[in-house]
């Protein structure tokens, strides 16, 4: 063996009480019981190699063929996914924020008309038209939105409207009854008697 060693990047592997010594840089396997001789016979097939190669003027590559297992960067193998999910989650955000904004819109001026209308208590008939007025439009976006709602969608605030009446006539209706008479205590004598 020449004094001059190279340098190489190995991968070693053991299976059934031999060593694989594999050199992807130069395509090289070598099976060996003996850990040490195996990379002694891998460095002179490499060198053999490396040795043709400069006879015949071609250049080695610079770098042997990635091992994908382990070199594959993890960005590499997510970023696929990533931008979907990104791109998804970019346009859900829009929708939202695009069916959302004229009911948050009006809301605020809705509210706006309500800080305004307690802050003047003396001078109210002009605040109260605006309150008028805001609530008006915010009846009005909120029809121009509903316009733009799936089918399904509406039959869900049909289905929640609907319990919400429900649950609204049962207070109404307690309200509406007359209280019960409160019934006499057992233990209190009766006037009568005395």
């Amino acid at each position: 063996m020449s004094s001059d060693r190279m340098d190489l990047d190995i991968e070693v592997c053991r299976r059934d009480n031999k060593y694989i010594l594999i050199a992807h840089h130069y395509g090289v396997v070598v099976r060996a019981s003996d850990l040490q001789a195996g990379i002694e016979e891998l460095e002179r097939r490499a060198a053999i190699i490396a040795s043709d190669f400069e006879e015949a003027g071609v250049p080695l590559h610079a770098r042997g063929a990635p091992n994908t297992r382990t070199e594959m960067r993890l960005l590499d193998r997510v970023a696929p996914s990533l931008v979907i999910v990104i791109t998804v989650g970019t346009v859900l955000a829009s929708v939202i924020l695009l069916a959302t904004a004229p009911i948050v819109n009006a809301l605020a001026g809705v509210r706006t008309g309500i800080s305004e209308l307690v802050r003047t208590e003396g001078n109210s008939s002009p605040t109260i038209a605006a309150l008028g007025r805001s609530g008006i439009d915010f009846v009005v976006k909120l029809s121009q939105t509903l316009d733009q709602v799936t089918p399904e969608r509406k039959e869900e605030l049909r289905t929640a409207l609907r319990k919400i009446a429900r649950e609204v006539e049962s207070i109404v209706e307690d309200v509406r009854s007359p209280p019960p008479p409160p019934s006499p205590s057992p233990g209190r004598p009766n006037d009568a008697s005395k």
